[in-house]
């Protein structure tokens, strides 16, 4: 989504190029000042990725700050200030229907996962993971994607993103690890992360990377949403 398309109503924008995260609000975009301020809003308003490149960089449309004052199970007290404004607004939100993810570990800002790792879903009608393994010359993996009630083997290719059958737990909490055969070898590289495969989710049509539950949300939510 663009910048100027998202700017148009009351949401969260994620600007990964940009490492930032801004409060859209009545047309005007306040910069949210730390990633634990921005976890704290996650709940109360939408969540839109946005493309920060060049020219559509955010950081020059921002009209102020951003700041959490207060929150419980409801809502949210925010503080948007300026040069030309004070103002606390509240924000509400509504939990019906609110399925949510959050990597317990193994997850990476890139949406590398480690050779072990585990997501803690909840209250989600389907969960579809899909895999990837860059193009090199090594032989393919298997993933052990494994939950209370069920496990399966996936094998991967090299090249081809794999979707696995999706699993459809009752509502409620759920915890699914994920562990690969082997890590990839970064011999020449100064990553010393024991990486294992590519991963992305899907959650009833919602996609959630760990780069956006770990990097700046720790709950990456699909909830219907209202601002009161």
């Amino acid at each position: 989504m663009s910048l100027e398309d998202a700017c148009t109503t009351a949401r969260l924008l994620v600007a990964p190029v940009a490492h930032s995260t801004f409060l859209s609000f009545r047309n005007k975009l306040f910069l949210i000042s730390s990633a634990a301020t921005a976890s704290r809003l996650a709940p109360y308003a939408p969540i839109t990725l946005i493309d920060a490149r060049g020219d559509n960089s955010p950081l020059k449309w921002v009209h102020g700050i951003a700041d959490v004052m207060f929150t419980d199970e409801t809502k949210a007290l925010v503080r948007l200030f300026a040069q030309d404004m004070d103002e606390t607004v509240e924000l509400k939100s509504d939990y019906a229907d609110a399925p949510f993810a959050d990597w317990i570990y193994g997850a990476y800002h890139d949406q590398w996962i480690a050779t072990e790792a585990e997501i803690e879903v909840v209250d989600a009608a389907m969960i579809e993971f899909e895999f990837y393994l860059p193009e090199r010359n090594a032989p393919g993996k298997t993933v052990s994607v494994e939950w209370e009630g069920g496990q399966m083997p996936v094998d991967l290719p090299r090249g081809q993103i794999v979707r696995p059958p999706p699993i459809r737990p009752e509502r409620g909490r759920l915890r699914v690890r994920i562990s690969t055969d082997a890590s990839e070898d970064h011999s020449n590289s100064s990553d010393l992360r024991r990486l294992g495969v590519i991963a992305s989710v899907l959650l009833d049509e919602t996609r959630v990377s760990p780069w956006l539950l770990e990097g700046i949300f720790p709950l990456g939510a699909k909830r219907r949403k209202r601002i009161v």
